[in-house]
């Protein structure tokens, strides 16, 4: 779009003119927003960008600001097609101006103006379709799992997805899933639905990624329906909307969206969208710029012989391409702006040393925002890293518990940079982290923590949680020890100590722990059950006892056919450990056999490193079948890919 060219009349390009002509500019940029936003006069707003974006004394910056501005003011006079050209052309005459480019991006996805990233991948409400609604597919046929379309409840139209789930186990995971291309473009997933939930005990909203050969790079729970943790009540409400967003991995070709159900009960999934979101983050990317180094030196201002603080920082702005706030440097950073100072020299030096050297002599701090750097005065969280910390570790939890786990995570690093001990800090990282499946750094977050403080039982019990899904009990057991010995009162750990014992077949011992669940909470419907079910089983001993002879029977040629192996089965979880001790001197196929028909993921490890161990038939063949029945997987004969899988999705 041709704009109105103005006449320059009077310009001198002389250093004493420069800094009057960047403090006209400035004012315009400040007067034309005031116009566009409060005043509500677009039209008025769009004659000063012109005049900005056509005056040569404007620096790139304000010009990008400019221009993008001016876009956002066609797109209100509802004018997409010229608003969808003002921001191509600051995306592609701007690049250097990173947070005008992101922001021109967005709008251009907003728009439908084919961005380099973004836009509506599926917005379904599950109407059409023959035996299942169009796009989706069910996930592995399960026994007490009913995967239903339920065509009489919705919250918008009159269908929805549903999964009503009364086997009392986790694994393996019912789902709807829905496989779409990837753009190759966008830097993220977002995906919402509204759900309806009857006695839930854990449901999410799941994205697997994909590479070009079918393989996973990684998956990621967004967004939580129900019990979040063990020892956590079902949930019952009404339509409700749920939504989260994940990062796409590099070498993605596919993603699947899931929609998940892991403990008992039903729920119902409508409305569900997914969309490609672009870059973002713009304040984000601003302060992540900081670190970058610069080369920068300049020995006096545009407007005299000596360099004043505000063209001291301008002049690392612009080394980085990130905009320097004039209006709000003046109105947080008050007269000492346009203090004097030395002749500034930084070689190869981060940028943030480079404006604190610039900036902490004088009482100055910074700060980013979506428009850029600006100048304030020291708070007092410049000079008291605890405080800081409090603040930003109580932001971590807010956004924790909005399960906004990203932000989340952000905001408790930041709190560990302005106090590196500080203990909570680092105990909501660690959670922050494992929720998003980062079970590693999880796990050295935690570690840290108790490094500060050895009794913080939630570290304690989040390094119980990682052990456990490592299938590495007894480490388990000795971290949630720790945690309950540190305060009597955690639920969560007394959970795990009683779930690890009901799997041992250590009856006694399980009921112990769901007895003191219920003693903090009297309420808690898992524990009641856990305790109701342990106490049907009878006695450990005589439990185990049985196991080990059924185990023995399986070598018994005179033994009827397959009697010990339905038994076995039959016992279900507390069979495991001991099925899995014997498989590692044993190679009678029938052992193989059993864990696949029980379905728990601890002994996934253990059957892929029997299969290496021991590669003939048809001792492969019943260990691909049995790997297949617990991990929903298809990777068939192919032990590579199995190994791969697991170190990738369950090891870490």
């Amino acid at each position: 779009m041709k704009m109105v060219s103005l006449a320059v009349i009077g310009i001198l390009v002389g250093c004493g003119y420069v800094y009057g002509a960047q403090k006209s500019v400035s004012m315009m940029l400040e007067e034309a927003q005031y116009q566009e936003e409060t005043v509500g006069d677009v039209n008025v707003a769009m004659s000063l960008y012109e005049k900005i974006i056509e005056d040569e004394a404007a620096r790139r910056p304000e010009v990008a600001k400019a221009m993008y501005r001016y876009g956002v003011c066609l797109a209100k006079k509802g004018q997409s097609d010229k608003a969808a050209e003002i921001f191509k052309d600051v995306i592609a005459k701007y690049e250097d101006q990173k947070i005008f480019a992101m922001k021109a991006e967005r709008e251009l996805e907003k728009i439908g103006g084919n961005g380099t990233g973004g836009g509506t991948i599926f917005t379904d409400s599950c109407e059409t379709g023959e035996d299942v609604p169009s796009g989706w597919e069910k996930g592995a046929d399960i026994t007490g799992v009913e995967y239903i379309w339920d065509r009489q409840a919705g919250s918008d139209g009159k269908s929805s997805l549903s999964i009503k789930k009364t086997a009392d186990k986790y694994f393996p995971i019912a789902e709807w899933r829905r496989t779409e291309k990837y753009d190759g473009k966008s830097k993220k997933i977002e995906v919402s639905a509204m759900v309806k939930a009857q006695d839930a005990g854990k449901a999410v909203i799941d994205v697997l990624f994909l590479d070009s050969k079918g393989g996973w790079i990684k998956h990621q729970w967004i967004s939580y329906i129900g019990a979040k943790r063990a020892g956590d009540k079902p949930v019952t409400h009404d339509c409700k909307k749920y939504s989260g967003e994940a990062e796409i991995p590099s070498n993605t070709e596919t993603v699947v969206v899931g929609l998940q159900m892991y403990g008992p009960g039903q729920v119902w999934f409508d409305e569900v969208k997914a969309r490609y979101v672009g870059v973002g983050g713009e304040a984000i990317y601003a302060k992540a710029l900081l670190h970058n180094k610069v080369t920068v030196s300049a020995d006096k201002s545009p407007d005299g012989d000596r360099l004043t603080v505000q063209y001291a920082v301008m002049a690392v702005c612009d080394e980085l391409k990130v905009p320097y706030q004039f209006e709000k440097s003046q109105q947080l950073g008050g007269e000492k702006v346009r203090q004097y100072i030395d002749p500034i020299k930084f070689v190869d030096t981060p940028a943030d040393k480079s404006l604190e050297s610039i900036l902490k002599p004088l009482g100055l701090g910074w700060e980013t925002n979506e428009n850029g750097l600006y100048i304030r005065m020291a708070s007092r969280s410049d000079n008291n890293g605890k405080l800081r910390a409090e603040v930003l570790t109580a932001e971590g939890w807010k956004l924790w518990q909005e399960r906004k786990l990203g932000p989340a995570e952000i905001a408790f690093k930041e709190a560990i940079e302005a106090d590196p001990n500080a203990e909570g800090a680092y105990q909501g990282l660690g959670w922050a982290q494992l929720n998003q499946g980062k079970k590693l750094n999880a796990r050295n977050s935690f570690e840290k923590c108790v490094g500060i403080n050895p009794k913080n039982p939630a570290a304690l019990n989040g390094l119980g949680w990682i052990a456990k899904g490592k299938g590495d009990d007894a480490n388990a057991v000795t971290w949630w020890e720790k945690a309950v010995a540190a305060q009597p009162g955690a639920t969560a750990a007394l959970a795990g100590l009683a779930q690890v014992y009901s799997e041992k077949g250590d009856n006694q011992k399980a009921a112990l722990y769901y007895r003191e669940i219920l003693k903090y909470e009297p309420d808690n419907s898992d524990a009641k059950a856990g305790l109701a079910k342990v106490s049907d089983k009878g006695g450990a001993n005589d439990n185990q006892t049985k196991i080990q002879s059924l185990i023995k029977e399986l070598d018994d040629a005179s033994a009827p056919p397959f009697e010990a192996l339905n038994k076995l089965v039959e016992i279900g979880e507390p069979a495991v450990e001991p099925l899995i001790e014997t498989m590692k001197t044993s190679n009678n196929w029938q052992i193989a056999k059993a864990l696949g028909a029980i379905k728990d993921t601890r002994a996934v490890g253990p059957l892929i490193e029997k299969w290496g161990n021991a590669d003939f038939e048809p001792m492969n063949a019943v260990i691909a079948e049995a790997l297949e029945n617990i991990t929903v997987q298809k990777f068939g004969r192919d032990l590579g890919k199995w190994k791969e899988w697991y170190r990738n999705s369950m090891a870490g």
